[in-house]
């Protein structure tokens, strides 16, 4: 794979690793919203239930009990299904948690490779440079052997 494909291939990481992250601050905040409504509806039930104990010893017509209980009853059934929510709402994060690592590791795994690649590309081109330079050497070192050592130039024998 060149190198161009492999940027590619990088980038669509990054964006999918971008996109996941995205998404888990997207589900961390409605997982906090669906937590703070719990919450609410929680301290509304006890500042319900101490009003009630307060209450205790009035004596209300049947109509009052019968609504004060169908209220509780609905108060008990948004708890639950407050509830409910928040759990989807933590495992919906607990997912996206998991897809941001997945998308980590795999940008980390394309990142090494990638420079895996650029450190063979360096070697290789050490080795075509180095292989270069021997054979430079080489031929310069021929090149003297094949001068005989006792050849002289003509100006050289007129001097002596």
């Amino acid at each position: 794979m060149d190198a161009a494909q492999m940027n590619t291939l990088f980038e669509l990481a990054r964006t999918s690793r971008d996109a996941a992250a995205a998404r888990l601050a997207r589900m961390e905040q409605q997982a906090g919203q669906a937590r703070q409504h719990l919450q609410t509806l929680l301290a509304y039930s006890e500042d319900y239930a101490v009003r009630l104990q307060t209450q205790a010893g009035d004596q209300l017509d049947p109509a009052a009990q019968a609504n004060r209980r169908a209220f509780l009853d609905r108060l008990r059934a948004a708890l639950e299904t407050q509830q409910c929510e928040v759990g989807a709402r933590e495992q919906a994060s607990a997912a996206a948690r998991a897809e941001l690592a997945m998308c980590q590791r795999k940008l980390k795994s394309l990142e090494t490779l990638i420079q895996r690649q650029a450190d063979e590309t360096m070697r290789r081109a050490a080795r075509h440079e180095q292989r270069h330079t021997d054979e430079a050497a080489q031929r310069a070192a021929s090149s003297q052997l094949a001068t005989p050592v006792g050849s002289h130039s003509t100006a050289d024998l007129h001097r002596l």
